[in-house]
């Protein structure tokens, strides 16, 4: 339909999306005035200043909007800043540090959207709520006045909390943060955390100074790494003791009670660090644990440690070792045996022998208790064995001292740094290296002792860094980086950078797809945007630079020479029609020529969106002079043209005006705006509007037409909308309303038809039934009476088709109930409502449902029919919702899916089959889509495992063929001609462009058979492409 203002307000509107937005928007009395200062805190204007090495000239909106981040903390007060007006320019930030000055308002940053990181701390702050930042994983508020934290509740995807003397009093609702790894509430008077046990992916927790009295619901931090619990009134600590992870716990300032040492014991034996006070348990001597193999060696009597070295009972530790012990009373000597080894110890001398040969010992052994403690450290390297100290943990460890096979080693604290394979006693093959905190640092191959081959290397907080090919400790070969901010780096790495084709990924989302060097955009690549634009072209360092292709979200595109964000030189195409083509500035038209649809061009310069000084030429290249009176043509600086009678330059009579990408207008114009007689015709010459108009609105009586020229509409308009007597048709041409329309929609009096026949007359609102009319059913049953917005109204009454008088619906037993939208439902009823078996049938008689209804709804097993009668689902119903094991079926009725749903909706586990019966999937579904872990099955054999993410290959799928045998390159292809696997089970095979059909090619079907041929398009068919 036309408007008014596409007769004479037509500019051409080339700003480039994939810039950052053009302004933000504002409510009106928070809005900065434009004649003030952009940056008017001074501090914050160096501070801007410096990080865009700009020392002088006046700072723009556009300068603003390209920093990144910005570290303006002040923490020694010297050059506080005090307000953050001007950064609302800044949108495309991701990091924004402002600590330590004093600030009181948040809001002038309350449109950065795309901001991860925010550190506020020790500033004037109280009120948060501007600061819905959906992006925003790190935040830091510490030191600040917090009236209210609930809004920080709404930030669901924070990672990292930092809220330390706020004077917050309460944290209800804080559960809503599932996914914090990071949480600092120290210093507020808060007392309990009810909704601690939410919080089960946390790895840090500062809680010092909080009045805590239990530690009610921390037995599910089963993530918990570190805890500060100090300066409370904890007595005790027993849940602790069950958190596997934790390395570091603080607990002095609170009154442990006695039964706390054991905690406290249980939790230093594993290696926690505890910080406690000791004067609560001065008999406290921590044990000595000593470990065989990894097995825990249990004494009749405590090891002891006599100046650094351990002395165990010999007994224990001699049979763990496989040497056979003899004792000598009188001599008081123990020995040790097994071939090529004799060891003898004398209790109370400094000076053992092996094999002969005198040893000086650090320790002599002892008698204790009856029991004999002989140095630990020379029994086991006497034995050949590795032997080492721990003194966080305050252990031993023994193992088999490997140099070829399978081992371990420690660093200079005992701390166990490598597990695995080892060749001339360097890690080979297969091994697991450990950071000094416990956690996996990096768990795969190596070759003589650098990392090699397939592995995954980790960060302290155990996060998966990078995943792949190794070689010489760094990434080489295909691999998969994973940065802190969430976004990934796929692709093939040199020397720890991703360099040459690669991929990188923004909240999930494929960002980028091209070449990399050092892990920058550099060479050839495809930005993908959210909004649905795209740019594929050339980039230098990041920066758009070179040759490049611009999609728009509205199908138009720009071919041509780029730099950062702005159009040089080129191309400029309007539904694969070529527009314009020359050069561009501030991404306008400057200077070059434009075609029109006719044939005529124009060459010369643009201003302001406008022709400027330049030529117009019709197709044989004679000169047009747009006529501003009289007969002639008129051209418009978006492609469109007009050419009939004119007066002050603007259509005015008879003529015929051609829309660049909507076809034609013919008709009558006054002033450059349609009024009279006007016909509309689309981009094909198919007829789509006929009729009058007036002011640039439909006005009068009119018709409408559909794209098989078949009428939709006939009748009325007024201010171009429905308006009047009219009339409305099916897709097919036949007659489904007769009567009055109001303000675009049916309203009033009219009459409603089905297959031709009447089946309504009376009143209507927006549509629906309302006022008084008369139904009738399918079976020549009536309705008349009283509706109201759809739905019965107080007073009316039902008949049969004779015309006798009957119920609707029944008290108990059988019965029909009749809707008002004209379906019917015949079965059984109790308490007036729906109970038991029935059935019902849509508004023309064909069966709809057979099956149990509960309460008036379906609910039990039960078949849904389509309108040809075949059976699309059965199985179980619960509140009118296909819900639980069930079936869905084709039309030609062979079973399509079985298994699990959720409110009407394939959800849960369940298999899907092809028309002809292969079974094409099994595994996990959510809301119809493949959606979890399962199996996808190809009609060649090939078989995907792995995970779905909504009907997409999820991440670590792997392809196999018919017999298990994995497959390598699936869909690897770029350019050229090859083979795409898709997730719904069809497959490709042609030409290809930047991994997508592209070109000329063949699309199969899940069954294997051709579903297409021909011309594709960005990895759709041309035809719908193009649609």
């Amino acid at each position: 339909m036309f408007r008014k203002n596409r007769m004479y307000a037509i500019t051409l509107l080339t700003v480039w999306v994939m810039a950052a937005p053009l302004a933000m928007l504002l409510p009106t009395e928070r809005v900065w005035s434009a004649a003030a200062a952009l940056v008017p805190d001074a501090n914050l204007e160096k501070v801007i200043r410096s990080q865009l090495k700009k020392p002088e000239g006046d700072l723009t909106p556009e300068d603003l909007k390209s920093l990144s981040r910005l570290m303006a903390s002040d923490g020694k007060k010297t050059r506080p800043i005090e307000q953050l007006v001007g950064l609302q320019y800044a949108d495309r930030m991701t990091r924004l540090d402002v600590s330590g000055n004093q600030i009181s308002d948040v809001y002038p940053i309350s449109g950065l959207k795309q901001l991860t990181y925010l550190d506020l701390s020790d500033n004037r702050i109280a009120d948060v709520r501007p600061l819905d930042l959906p992006k925003l994983r790190h935040l830091f508020l510490s030191g600040n006045p917090l009236q209210d934290p609930t809004p920080i509740w709404k930030l669901t995807q924070l990672e990292s909390l930092a809220a330390s003397g706020t004077g917050i009093g309460a944290v209800d609702g804080i559960g809503s943060l599932a996914g914090l790894l990071y949480l600092d509430l120290s210093g507020n008077p808060l007392g309990k955390l009810g909704e601690i046990a939410k919080l089960a992916g946390v790895q840090q927790l500062k809680l010092r100074n909080t009045q805590l009295v239990d530690l009610s619901g921390f037995a599910a931090l089963k993530e918990l790494r570190t805890l500060d619990l100090r300066d409370n009134k904890i007595t005790d600590i027993r849940v602790l003791a069950d958190l596997s992870k934790l390395s570091e716990v603080r607990l002095s300032g609170n009154p442990l009670e006695a039964a706390s040492v054991d905690t406290v014991r249980a939790l230093q034996d594993r290696g926690v660090h505890v910080e406690f006070d000791s004067s609560l348990f001065p008999s406290y001597e921590r044990s000595i644990n000593v470990f065989v193999d990894d097995e825990r060696i249990a004494f009749e009597e405590p090891p002891l440690n006599r100046n650094g070295s351990v002395l165990v009972p010999f007994r224990g530790v001699f049979g763990k070792l496989g040497l056979q012990v003899a004792w000598n009373e009188e001599q008081r000597q123990v020995t040790g045996m097994k071939p090529g080894l004799e060891l003898v110890l004398t209790i109370g001398q400094d000076e053992a022998r092996v094999n002969g040969k005198p040893v000086k010992l650090p320790a002599a052994p002892e008698l204790r208790n009856g029991t004999t403690l002989v140095p630990l450290r020379l029994v086991g390297e006497a034995a050949d064995k590795l032997v080492v100290w721990n003194q966080d943990r305050q252990a031993v460890y023994i193992v088999d001292n490997v140099t070829n096979g399978t081992g371990k080693r420690y660093d200079e604290k005992g701390r166990l740094i490598y597990s695995g394979e080892l060749k001339d006693g360097k890690y080979n093959g297969k091994g697991i290296q450990y950071a000094s905190s416990g956690e996996i640092e990096y768990e795969g191959e190596w070759k003589d002792g650098s990392k090699h081959g397939q592995g995954k290397q980790y960060d302290p907080a155990g996060r998966l860094l990078m995943e792949g090919e190794f070689r010489d400790d760094l990434p080489n070969g295909q691999g998969k980086k994973y940065e802190s901010n969430g976004n990934r780096l796929e692709g093939h790495f040199v020397q720890g950078g991703l360099n040459g084709h690669g991929k990188l990924f923004v909240e999930g989302r494929l960002l980028y797809e091209g070449d990399f060097k050092d892990n920058v955009l550099h060479g050839k690549g495809t930005v993908y945007f959210a909004t649905g634009e795209k740019y594929t072209g050339e980039f230098e360092r990041n920066v758009k630079k070179g040759h490049g292709i611009v999609y728009f979200a509205n199908g138009e595109r720009f071919e041509g020479k780029v730099d950062n964000q702005t159009m040089v030189e080129g191309k400029y195409f309007v539904s694969d029609k070529l527009l314009f083509e020359g050069t561009f500035k501030d991404n306008r038209f400057h200077e070059g020529t434009m075609y029109f649809s006719s044939g005529a061009v124009y060459k010369g310069m643009f201003v302001d969106g406008e022709f400027g000084k330049g030529t117009f030429l019709d197709a044989q290249g004679k000169t047009l002079d747009p006529v501003k009176d009289g007969k002639g043509f008129r051209f418009y600086a978006n492609g469109d043209w007009y050419e009939g009678e004119t007066a002050a330059g603007e259509p005015n009579g008879q003529g015929v005006f051609h829309v660049l990408t909507a076809g034609r207008v013919e008709g009558s114009f006054l002033g450059g705006v349609m009024n009279g007689e006007m016909k509309i015709y689309s981009e094909e010459g198919k007829l789509e509007f006929e009729g009058r108009y007036a002011d640039g609105e439909r006005s009068g009586q009119g018709k409408e037409y559909n794209m098989e020229g078949k009428l939709l509409y006939e009748g009325g308009y007024k201010a171009g909308e429905y308006s009047g007597q009219g009339k409305e048709y099916d897709w097919q041409g036949r007659l489904i309303y007769s009567g009055e329309f109001k303000d675009g929609t049916i309203n009033g009096q009219g009459t409603e038809y089905r297959k031709d026949k009447a089946v309504y007359e009376g009143g209507f609102r927006d549509r629906l039934y309302h006022g008084q009319g008369k139904l009738t059913y399918y079976n020549g049953d009536t309705y008349t009476g009283e509706f109201k917005e759809g739905a019965y109204g107080e007073r009316g009454s039902f008949a049969d088709s004779s015309g006798k008088p009957v119920a609707n619906g029944a008290d108990q037993g059988t019965g029909v109930y009749r809707f008002a939208d004209g379906t019917v439902y015949k079965g059984e009823f109790q308490g007036g409502l729906r109970q038991g078996r029935g059935e019902t049938y849509n508004e023309d008689g064909t069966l709809n449902y057979r099956g149990e209804y509960r309460a008036g709804k379906r609910s039990g097993f039960g078949q849904s029919f389509d309108l040809d009668g075949h059976v699309w689902h059965e199985g179980a119903y619960v509140d009118g919702y296909a819900k639980g094991q069930g079936k869905s079926f084709y039309e030609n009725g062979k079973l399509q899916y079985e298994g699990e749903f959720d409110y009407g909706t394939w959800s849960g586990s369940g298999k899907v089959y092809t028309k002809e019966g292969r079974l094409l999937y099994e595994g996990k579904f959510e809301d119809g889509e493949f959606q979890g872990q399962g199996k996808l099955y190809y009609a060649d054999g090939t078989v995907y495992t792995g995970a779905f993410e909504y009907a997409e290959f999820g991440e670590g799928g792997s392809f196999a063929d018919a017999k298990g045998k994995p497959l390598s390159g699936i869909n690897t292809a770029r350019n050229g001609t090859g083979k795409l696997y898709y997730a719904d089970g069809t497959t490709y095979e042609g030409e290809l462009a930047e991994g997508k059909a592209h070109g000329r090619g063949k699309l199969f079907d899940t069954d294997g058979k051709s579903e297409y041929e021909g011309e594709f398009k960005e990895g759709y068919r041309k035809d719908w492409y193009d649609e």
